[in-house]
């Protein structure tokens, strides 16, 4: 079963809430900490940490509408399911966008000092 993050909740109680949603409604359904307070030992601070929801990837469009409906809309991600991941071309022409820019930012500025 693979899963896939639906949405990331702002803190544990809205997690908790939407995981109580999920389960009602026969999803299986998990979240984790993702932020700093591993490194603290275990404190969570408001913030800076997300919880992402994790659904099996055949669950995660009626997911979605369960934790829409639960007030979790504008938390939710969009759904990028397996294999429908931006690819390596995309990466590569993003990445020679990135030096096109810099580069006019570099010449700009040796430019503007002479």
């Amino acid at each position: 079963m693979v899963t896939i993050p639906i949405a990331d909740a702002p803190d544990p109680l809205t997690a908790e809430i939407w995981l109580a949603e999920l389960r009602a409604a026969g999803i299986r359904a998990g979240t984790f900490e993702r932020g700093v307070g591993g490194a603290l030992g275990g404190a969570a601070i408001a913030g800076l940490a997300s919880y992402p929801v994790l659904v099996s990837e055949d669950d995660a469009v009626r997911a979605r509408d369960i934790v829409a409906g639960a007030g979790g809309g504008d938390y939710l991600r969009p759904l990028v399911l397996p294999g429908n991941e931006p690819g390596a071309r995309q990466l590569v022409v993003l990445g020679i966008g990135a030096a096109i820019a810099a580069a006019l930012v570099i010449a700009a500025a040796v430019l503007l000092n002479t």
